[in-house]
């Protein structure tokens, strides 16, 4: 059998691996990103699955005997998709709650920037610390361990199978949202501490020489502090990283054992 007449024959099953790959395409961190070419992403999607399809085409057997069923099984597979890349999507916000905190003890709070792969107003520090990730990402080929949960996916949640929603979920939920608070602290306790020590030699200053100008000598202090402390934290990032690119993928599989 030729590839052509194997696609004819399985066009419906990839049409549905074409979903899900999609979803996850269109969501999940760097892939997913604004300033990527939608043609790129569409094209990518369309490989991936075309790949995909005689690994989970051949095992795949799903009655779709009617039109309802298999919308019905297209918005399951789109919202499969949605649901693997919004885990490593919640997981990034991590960097944006922790440049807020950063900016609010180092005087830049006021001046966010545009990031241009969302388009929103993000905090310096959190811009900074999201593009520093993502090139690690991408320098462990992280994007590929993606590429590797979507096919894990089909193990867990095969086409056709119907998803179970409980409170093991919303649990699993909350716990996501614990964890990036819990690593945004970690990643800007040093910049916290250093900068409640700054603030307590401001305050001695203030009593011991009233003379001096605490609110203009306050600013630039904590700002130099401030980008001392990230620089000097700068070697701990490898470590970190390892653990926080780790808990993305095992939120992801715990995330579809319990969908499954």
């Amino acid at each position: 059998m030729t590839i052509i007449e194997f696609l004819l024959t399985q066009v419906d099953v990839y049409l549905l691996i074409l979903v899900r790959v999609t979803g996850l395409f269109a969501v999940v961190p760097v892939l997913g990103n604004e300033n990527i070419p939608m043609m790129a992403r569409i094209g990518t999607s369309v490989m991936t699955s075309f790949i995909l399809l005689p690994l989970v085409g051949e095992t795949t057997v799903v009655a779709m005997d009617s039109f309802a069923l298999f919308a019905y099984y297209i918005i399951q597979e789109l919202l499969i998709g949605l649901a693997i890349g919004f885990v490593g999507t919640v997981y990034f916000a991590m960097f944006f709650l922790a440049g807020t905190i950063m900016d609010r003890q180092t005087g830049f709070a006021l001046a966010n920037v545009i990031d241009p792969l969302t388009d929103m107003e993000v905090p310096i520090f959190g811009n900074f610390y999201n593009i520093l990730f993502i090139l690690l990402f991408l320098g462990i080929n992280g994007h590929h361990m993606f590429i590797r949960a979507i096919y894990d996916s089909y193990d867990f949640l095969p086409i056709g199978h119907a998803l179970t929603i409980d409170l093991n979920l919303v649990e699993l939920m909350i716990g996501f949202f614990r964890d990036i608070t819990v690593l945004a602290f970690i990643l800007s306790a040093p910049v916290m501490m250093t900068a409640f020590l700054a603030n307590v030699v401001l305050g001695i200053f203030a009593k011991t020489m009233p003379q001096i100008n605490v609110f203009v000598v306050g600013m630039p202090l904590r700002i130099i502090v401030g980008l001392l402390t990230i620089w000097i934290t700068l070697q701990t990032i490898l470590p970190f990283s390892e653990g926080f690119f780790e808990r993305i993928f095992h939120g992801i599989y715990n995330f579809m054992r319990i969908l499954a």
